[in-house]
């Protein structure tokens, strides 16, 4: 909820959010620093704005992770389809909707019902903290520190800041795996670039030494200029002679889940042992584990978001039915 007709000359702008409590306006609060250096924050203030959006969304830009509603024009609020319009486009994209003002507003319910993430900045604690424990780029606390936040960093010695320099290569090419356009992967090779460099820095590699291994290895196995593709081997008892088919049929490289169970058997109990191998770069999977028990249910289901492994354990038991005629 926004009041309209505000006057400009004394707030700078039309239209204002409505809060429940006594508010101070304060500048440093209208732009919400992005959480990670690959975000993107996308402002509306006016239906232009919207319709660039929209743009973006045609175009699969997953680079914008937040839209920001601050409108200044009044335009914008007068059309009832605004609200519809900006949920489903953050949806679409992935985006946090990040509202000014609070959750008893008319258009924080819109944007949920359209299935939006919706974050509403609420301004009145005095000190708002966020914790991320990572590696990142030098210039960030500085970044950070200029958008009025306090920031609390620490400096790595050499063998924690070597553990972590690999770990985040593994992390910049998971980004590298979701990039959606070549804009996208452009930014993501950049990135792991840099890791890269810091990785030869710390254990003062030589680039050259680097090079000379890709190229004797290069001559060695090839490289992947012929995209080729090896589906399987097998030995040839009757001759020592290797022969190298060409298989036309099509290839399916979808990423598979092996499972397997072990069953141990006890003097007093019985163990079930189920193992799961999935693909690390295997983004969403779901699986159902092999349960004796008729009543019982179980699903694992994994999510991969950039680095991070979501997993969700769900136990389904059915519950007795009840019956009048039961004594």
């Amino acid at each position: 909820m926004w009041f309209v007709g505000v006057d400009d000359t004394t707030y700078k702008c039309h239209v204002f959010p409505w809060y429940h409590e006594p508010f101070q306006y304060n500048e440093d609060q209208t732009t919400p620093r992005n959480k990670l250096s690959f975000e993107r924050t996308f402002a509306i203030h006016n239906l232009q704005d919207l319709e660039q959006l929209k743009k973006f969304a045609q175009n699969s830009n997953k680079s914008i992770r937040n839209i920001q509603i601050q409108p200044t024009d009044v335009n914008i609020l007068r059309e009832r389809s605004v609200i519809d319009i900006i949920g489903a486009t953050a949806k679409s994209l992935g985006a946090n909707i990040l509202l000014e003002g609070a959750i008893l507003s008319h258009a924080y319910y819109q944007l949920v019902r359209t299935g939006a993430k919706v974050e509403v900045r609420y301004p009145f604690d005095k000190k708002q903290s966020l914790e991320f424990n990572k590696l990142v780029r030098d210039k960030i606390p500085e970044k950070i520190q200029r958008h009025g936040e306090e920031v609390i960093a620490s400096q790595l010695d050499k063998e924690i800041l070597g553990q972590l320099l690999k770990r985040k290569l593994v992390e910049e090419s998971l980004e590298v795996l979701d990039s959606v356009n070549i804009d996208d992967l452009i930014i993501e090779l950049a990135d792991v670039l840099e890791v890269f460099d810091g990785i030869l820095s710390q254990n003062q590699i030589d680039i050259q030494t680097i090079l000379d291994q890709k190229k004797k290895k290069r001559e060695k196995s090839g490289g992947f200029d012929h995209g080729v593709y090896l589906k399987a081997t097998s030995s040839r008892r009757l001759s020592n002679k290797g022969k190298i088919i060409i298989d036309k049929s099509p290839i399916n490289i979808d990423q598979r889940i092996s499972k397997s169970t072990d069953l141990r058997k006890y003097s007093n109990a019985n163990e079930s042992l189920t193992r799961i191998k999935v693909p690390v770069t295997l983004d969403e999977w779901e699986i159902h584990p092999s349960v004796k028990a008729e009543n019982i249910d179980i699903i694992l289901k994994g999510k991969r978001k950039n680095g991070v492994w979501q997993i969700d354990i769900s136990v389904f038991e059915e519950a007795e039915q009840m019956s009048f005629f039961d004594k």
